[in-house]
């Protein structure tokens, strides 16, 4: 076959997709092994390239001496049709050997619109499309990946499904496929015991009967496979494997780069996001491991840019120990740094500083919705200001164009959440040309993508409906008209393959025969718009689209699901509240334990850490500690931390507090003690009780402000000082959830003393706070600008106290 190949290669578009030999790529005697796996990625080489998990995996299975993986893509049409006029079946990239001669193929599921490209390499490669239709042991169909959580639209197809993480898995199944060979067993006896490991679904094993209204009335399992099969997952991935090179393609890929895996899992808990909550538990790398596969990686490839991939970069608990460490050898080796998941909260000047050492990548944010209202409705824990923010840290640090990521169709959006996606967009531009230092000669450029939402399985989302193709389309050139700016450029999915999308991301396997016909029909790159074809897909049987009818309460698969699909999303809208009772597993109620506070100072660097991050940082802290702490139940598990006064970003405090449960006693002391052994630097608890006060009890707050006026000595910014504050009436515009109002300053100013304190000034004031009214410092200190003109040079806000209506502290 090598020479056949030789002939076709010159005569198709980019054939080192096809010829194999890449650095690192790995060549054995087919002789000397005793098992043999097609990793098949069913989308292009390029495409598949970028793939991390077909990186680790093909590292795995190579290490192993009587084993050899190979890869496999789904070739070009020009390739295919070559292949198919010359009898070529579909090859193995490192031997060139058919894969219908391999023990095991494995297709990983990233996306729902490659399945007919699955369908397409089968036939391809020679082998039966459905599992009915093989009955020699070898070869054994698989598949894994995030679509897994949904198997059903493939089960006539793949003998067996991974769920959840395989590096632990695939070893197993391929140990017991050697088992197999060596004693000789049937493809029955082999799926047979392969569903008793943890993490594998074997379709054929189980029985699906129906409703008379289509939906699914039982799923049977039979010959002894389990009624639920729970995902695999991988506890310890400072101890898993991960590769110490990657194979270098020839070609530009469409993540041309080594990657570095921080950690699996995410804090946040977004309504839509499917890998938010299959990919849980959150699990972090320790930062000195994460240092040694980049350096590791970059020496064995020879990439000069390293992507710290997850789901959330800028939440890795470790980040700036882990930039502190890779910054040394990254600059000295000019190897860039990229972040390609920032969130918006957490994007600061000194991180933005980091990632430019070598290069500047682009930046990328995804507010996911252009009003606060549908923010909320989907749990995206940001604000129009903490997106205003990152884009002005952005632009003050040279950036001139910004991609913003956007969802449309989302659940309850209305006229005005499509326009606010724009309106956004409009404000990031504004806020470029308010700048006073921004570049000369540049104009900005903000690039608004919007994605199509799609209901997912495993979300609380899932069941919710999804906009018709017709009201898609209509959102798109609201939108377009709408906009009014060439600064901002609107790029939107197309609504046909979100539809289709949604249907095999929620069906079931009487999809199969759709799937089938739609391949039939000439579909095989479906997640390409050159290749898409919805005729053909509308014409496979189009009486079964959308009428299939799976159901959580009846699907055997368990993946760390939601415990309901409803609850705070809704309470959002008008006249909706919803009020869950969370229970413990022992069904004892979950507030029969005391609450506990801890009191904890804010100092030094820590006072850059926003309100969000302290959350998340006590939560990592209070589990790196052993502390027993509860966490909610419900479809968005997460730790009861309460605040009762949160501070403002900048601002040290001597007199914070964090409330929270146990799920079992630990005496305050310990409590303490842990606590502080894993803290970072800059917060220190220094006591822990029973509350005392409810926030709603705390009525004013103290600080010490140090500030040095411009081109004014200490001495004299007092005497203007008192000048201002002696004024009988003070005003500041506050702002508030219902806009900005005018308030009175003067009357709401207690104990306030000034006093010179070298070159600076010592401001002392006592100010409301709670939910009342919360004035702090920055606004009594704004009003005094606006009024005098007078810019304030330095500025350091100390909180020293919290009291209660009556006077005493809160502590």
């Amino acid at each position: 076959m090598n020479s056949q190949l030789e002939r076709i290669f010159m005569k198709v578009q980019k054939p080192g997709r096809y010829t194999g030999g890449e650095l690192n790529s790995v060549v054995k005697d087919p002789a000397a092994v005793d098992f043999r796996f097609a990793f098949c990625f069913p989308d292009l080489y390029e495409v598949g390239m970028s793939h991390l998990g077909m990186k680790i995996l093909y590292s795995l299975y190579n290490r192993e001496e009587n084993m050899w993986c190979e890869r496999v893509f789904a070739p070009d049409t020009d390739m295919e049709a070559m292949m198919r006029k010359e009898g070529i079946p579909l090859f193995g990239l490192e031997s060139r050997d058919p894969i219908r001669d391999f023990d095991m193929v494995g297709f990983t599921l990233q996306y729902e619109m490659s399945y007919t490209a699955i369908l397409n390499m089968l036939d391809l490669a020679g082998i039966p499309l459905r599992t009915s239709q093989r009955t020699s042991l070898a070869p054994m169909i698989i598949a894994g990946g995030p679509c897994a959580c949904n198997p059903e639209p493939l089960a006539d197809f793949i003998d067996l499904f991974v769920l959840g993480e395989g590096e632990e898995v695939n070893l197993e199944l391929a140990h017991l496929f050697l088992q197999a060979k060596k004693e000789g067993w049937s493809r029955e006896e082999y799926l047979r015991r392969a569903c008793k490991i943890e993490g594998v679904y074997v379709p054929s094993l189980y029985e699906v009967s129906y409703q008379e209204d289509g939906t699914i009335r039982a799923v049977t399992p039979r010959d002894g496979a389990p009624a639920v099969v729970h995902k695999r997952i991988v506890k310890d991935l400072d101890r898993v494997f991960f590769p110490d090179s990657f194979v270098v393609p020839f070609l530009e890929t469409v993540h041309d780069r080594a990657v570095i895996e921080l950690f699996r899992g995410c804090i946040r808990g977004c309504r839509f996001c499917q890998a938010g909550f299959i990919y849980r538990p959150f699990r972090e790398k320790n930062y000195e491991t994460l240092n040694k596969n980049g350096c590791d990686l970059c020496a064995s490839t020879g990439y000069d840019e390293i992507s710290l991939s997850s789901l959330s970069t800028s939440d890795y608990s470790q980040l700036e120990d882990l930039l502190e460490e890779m910054l040394p050898w990254t600059e000295q080796d000019k190897v860039n740094l990229s972040l390609p998941s920032l969130r918006i909260d957490n994007f600061s000047p000194s991180l933005m500083e980091k990632i430019t050492k070598v290069r500047k990548s682009g930046l990328t944010f995804a507010p996911e919705a252009g009003t606060q209202r549908m923010r909320d409705v989907i749990n995206k824990n940001v604000t129009e200001e903490e997106v205003l923010a990152t884009c002005r840290t952005a632009f003050e640090g040279g950036y001139t164009s910004v991609k913003l990521y956007f969802m449309m169709g989302l659940p309850t959006e209305t006229k005005e959440d499509i326009e606010g996606v724009v309106d956004l967009a409009q404000k990031v531009v504004d806020l470029f040309y308010s700048l006073p230092d921004k570049p000369k000669g540049k104009g900005v450029n903000v690039t608004v993508s919007l994605a199509c939402f799609v209901p997912k399985p495993f979300t609380p989302f899932e069941f919710e409906p999804q906009d018709t193709e017709e009201m898609l389309r209509e959102k798109q050139h609201h939108m377009v008209g709408y906009n009014r700016s060439k600064k901002i450029r609107i790029n939107y999915h197309e609504s046909q393959t979100s539809f289709l999308e949604a249907v095999l991301a929620r069906g079931d396997r009487r999809l199969c025969a759709v799937l089938e016909d739609a391949w039939k029909n000439g579909c095989k790159l479906d997640g390409w718009t050159e290749h898409f074809n919805y005729n053909a897909w509308m014409a496979a049987r189009s009486d079964a689209l959308g009428s299939s009818g799976l159901r959580r309460d009846q699907t055997v698969f368990d993946s760390g699901k939601p415990k309901s699909p409803w609850g705070r999303a809704y309470s959002q809208l008008p006249g909706k509240v919803f009020r869950l009772r969370r229970q413990l597993p022992d069904r004892k109620e979950l507030f029969l334990m005391e609450p506990i506070r801890v009191f904890y100072r804010k100092t030094d660097t820590a006072k850059y850490i926003s309100h969000l991050d302290i959350n998340r940082c006590f939560q990592r802290a209070m589990k790196r500690a052993g502390i027993p702490l509860w966490f909610t139940e419900g479809f968005n598990p997460h730790a009861y931390l309460t605040f009762p006064l949160p501070l403002a970003l900048g601002y040290e405090s001597l007199c914070e507090c964090v409330d929270f449960r146990l799920t079992q006693p630990m005496e305050s002391g310990e409590i303490v003690d842990r606590l502080n052994r894993v803290l970072p630097m800059g917060l220190k608890a220094y006591a822990a009780a029973p509350p005392v006060y409810k926030a709603a009890d705390i009525a004013l707050a103290a600080y010490t402000v140090w500030l040095t006026l411009a081109d004014t000595d200490s001495e004299q910014s007092v005497r203007i000082l008192e000048a201002f504050f002696a004024q009988p009436e003070i005003t500041a515009m506050k702002r508030t959830k219902k806009g900005e109002r005018e308030i009175s300053l003067k009357e709401h100013l207690h104990g306030l003393s000034l006093q010179a304190d070298g070159d600076m000034v010592l401001l002392s004031v006592q100010l409301p706070a709670g939910n009342e009214l919360n004035i702090n410092p920055t606004l009594v200190l704004d009003a005094f600008g606006v009024q005098t003109g007078m810019l304030i040079d330095r500025l350091a806000v100390q909180k020293t106290a919290v009291l209660t209506k009556d006077g005493k502290n809160f502590a």
